[in-house]
């Protein structure tokens, strides 16, 4: 009996061998990007999903303060105001999935002193912080998946 080690869905080819760590076989179509890191402040956590240069406005990278009638659903009706959620120097830990890395800042935009510089090479969910003392101080992050920069 022959041994299935691809499968081929219109255009994609999926290569599941099993050998070392699988990815579930929805990673190699789905337009929708898993989370590889989370950075935990106490019983907090955050979703990282791709490089921030700024953790003093972490989720939004928008100047404006009132959303516009044009920013609703569909093209119009749009209601309420933008805010911003400021984590700079508050990080304590990372957690790390396979394949996934990082190198967290202690300044913005990338500069400063290397806090954390950790790329996740086994098959298990890694969880890990700066060296002792340097806690809390974490302001930008680049973040990698199989050594390719999300951005």
């Amino acid at each position: 009996m022959p041994v299935i080690t691809s499968y081929y869905i219109s255009s994609y080819t999926f290569n599941n061998t099993f050998t070392g760590y699988i990815e579930p076989l929805y990673n190699s179509y789905s337009t929708i990007r898993d989370c590889g890191v989370y950075m935990f402040n106490g019983g907090t956590s955050f979703s990282i999903f791709s490089t921030i240069p700024n953790y003093q406005n972490f989720f939004n990278g928008i100047s404006a303060t009132t959303i516009t009638t044009t920013n609703g659903v569909g093209g119009s009706g749009g209601y309420g105001l933008y805010q911003r959620l400021d984590i700079a120097d508050i990080d304590d830990n990372y957690l790390i999935h396979p394949n996934y890395g990082i190198i967290v800042y202690n300044g913005l935009n990338f500069t400063g002193g290397t806090m954390i510089n950790y790329e996740n090479t086994t098959n298990q969910i890694n969880f890990v912080s700066s060296t002792s003392g340097n806690n809390n101080k974490g302001a930008s992050i680049q973040v990698y998946y199989k050594g390719v920069l999300l951005i």
